[in-house]
């Protein structure tokens, strides 16, 4: 397709050269033009461009020393044929492998046609505010780890006429993004959404609130239970490579223990007070499945300390994923959202919008990456509750 090609309006100094041949003598005269052009140019494929230019150009002076005019003017045309050397090719940026471990791509698979696209208009939105994230069926993909599927990801975009992408997910998502980038022109904008709450520049991730929520009122009914056995319950919750909801739902819920993967302490506060336990109220530990240590090793280790226990394990698994969204999960969403349509409509790219302090803040995609440590105040809790 022809699009306008920009062609800049400068000053030329032109210096001719007017030669008698038969007197022998020569007049040099300097002067400025003016040139003024207009130009097309068709791109034929990612190096090769045709250019086809028009200019007229404007001499402040007489340069053929006719009488006839004080200033001259021609006009000229080109077709040119542009060959780019020297712009490399896209490069395929690597991913993070062991973002996608643990992904059964296979159970993922859907029978949709790529470019399947559903307009929401805003008055539909607002049927689904009380849903989950869910709605929108979104998954990983194993062909966008390719450079070719992302090739294809841009085809799709360019037949939909999309010139601007807000992408919800956590730092697997953005690292996405980042490597899109490089094929594809258009704006992308990032909101942090994972249950992990993990992620670099936001206090809080979407999602974080609603799984914590179902991770309480859960292991509140798991509390009254074991009360009434005098038991000792391990409760697993979500955490991948992060102890935050178990933080939380642990402090929450007053749990006598609770391991995360960022704490190397945790483990042996826990035997240090199970050992000796002999009592009719319930012990309630709270452990991250990303804890190395793992539920049924740490079962087998309070059996080893304790023999006398009665002991149970439960693991909360993909419950903490469904439901629907807390109060502040659905706040989130809403200041993200249109904090992510104004960003885009000043003109900013390739940056995550987050709150930050209670405030909005914009972290490049470059810079966001999983947290792999909580913060001081939380350590503090959980040393004091944890002894």
């Amino acid at each position: 397709m022809w699009r306008p090609k920009p062609v800049l309006v400068w000053l030329i100094l032109f210096k001719t050269l007017n030669a008698d041949y038969q007197s022998g003598w020569t007049d040099r005269e300097s002067t400025i033009a003016i040139p003024l052009g207009l130009g097309l140019r068709l791109n034929i494929s990612e190096r090769i461009d045709l250019d086809a230019t028009f200019n007229y150009t404007i001499a402040m002076g007489d340069i053929d020393k006719s009488a006839e005019e004080a200033a001259d003017k021609f006009m000229s045309a080109s077709f040119t044929i542009h060959y780019d050397l020297f712009t490399p090719k896209p490069k395929e940026i690597p991913f993070d492998d062991s973002y996608y471990a643990d992904v059964n791509f296979k159970e993922m698979e859907v029978e949709d046609e790529d470019g399947d696209l559903v307009p929401l208009a805003s008055h539909e939105l607002k049927k689904i505010t009380q849903k989950g994230g869910t709605i929108l069926k979104t998954a990983r993909s194993k062909r966008f780890l390719e450079l070719e599927g992302r090739k294809k990801a841009l085809q799709t975009l360019k037949a939909n006429n999309i010139d601007a992408l807000i992408a919800i997910g956590g730092d697997g998502t953005f690292k996405g993004l980042l490597a899109f980038s490089e094929i594809c022109g258009i704006p992308f904008i990032g909101i942090p959404g994972t249950i992990d709450n993990d992620i670099f520049g936001a206090d809080y991730t979407l999602g974080f609130d609603s799984a914590v929520n179902t991770a309480i009122e859960n292991i509140d009914k798991i509390k009254d239970t074991a009360e009434s056995h005098n038991r000792v319950f391990i409760v697993e919750v979500m955490g991948r490579d992060s102890g935050y909801i178990a933080i939380h739902s642990g402090l929450m819920v007053g749990a006598d223990s609770i391991l995360i993967p960022e704490s190397g302490k945790d483990f042996i506060y826990l035997l240090d007070k199970v050992k000796n336990y002999d009592s009719e109220d319930a012990f309630l530990v709270v452990v991250s499945e990303g804890d190395e240590l793992g539920a049924e090793l740490v079962s087998s280790k309070i059996k080893e300390v304790n023999p006398n226990v009665d002991l149970r394990i439960t693991k909360l698994g993909h419950v903490q994923r469904g439901g629907n969204p807390s109060a502040l999960d659905r706040m989130l969403g809403i200041r993200l959202g249109v904090a992510a349509v104004k960003t885009l409509l000043q003109g900013k790219k390739n940056v995550m919008v987050g709150v930050l302090n209670n405030q909005l803040h914009l972290t490049p995609f470059e810079v966001v990456v999983k947290q792999h440590q909580v913060d001081n105040e939380l350590y503090e809790l959980l040393e004091l509750f944890g002894k």
